[in-house]
């Protein structure tokens, strides 16, 4: 449930297919190190875990969501190389002509619970100290949830998204 009238959309759903920001919501079932591109080996632990983008380009929202769900062997963005061994739970998305990626990131690292696993993750193309947070309990997702909706104008959507691996 979010915390205003949520959207009903689909994971695969065409209305995606616009600009906007997300917050994809991943688990990682057991500690591991982990080779992110240039970062090189990053310890990981296990628990949940929070990264924050957008897609303002070709396909929006959509394009982006089934790229990060898809397991491929070729990595061009620091969360492909963790998607090789975290499952996709879910994400908060809003649909919007401008990017709330870097007011959301700085929200979330301003959060007691989330720790930062490795500098620069996500961050690469901007100022941002990083871009993925991690969680021990999945409890915290809520709070995520009302940081995130706090730092969008009041009239602005966030809906959650279940990522079902056989309903997309």
């Amino acid at each position: 449930m979010t915390t205003r009238q949520p959207v009903n959309v689909g994971w695969n759903s065409d209305e995606l297919a616009a600009p906007g920001t997300y917050c994809l919501i991943l688990r990682l079932e057991k500690a591991a190190r982990i080779r992110i591109g240039a970062l090189g080996g990053v310890p990981f632990p296990a628990g949940w875990y929070a990264y924050v983008g957008s897609a303002l380009g070709s396909g929006g929202l959509k394009a982006r969501l089934s790229h990060h769900v898809r397991r491929t062997g070729l990595c061009h963005w620091h969360i492909d190389y963790l998607r090789q061994r975290a499952v996709v739970e879910g994400a908060f998305v809003t649909l919007a002509d401008v990017s709330y990626e870097h007011r959301w990131a700085l929200r979330v690292s301003r959060t007691p619970e989330a720790t930062i696993p490795a500098r620069g993750f996500g961050a690469s193309d901007c100022r941002c100290p990083i871009h993925l947070f991690h969680f021990k309990h999945r409890s915290l997702i809520g709070t995520l949830e009302r940081f995130l909706v706090a730092q969008i104008p009041p009239k602005q959507l966030l809906t959650f998204l279940y990522y079902r691996k056989n309903c997309s």
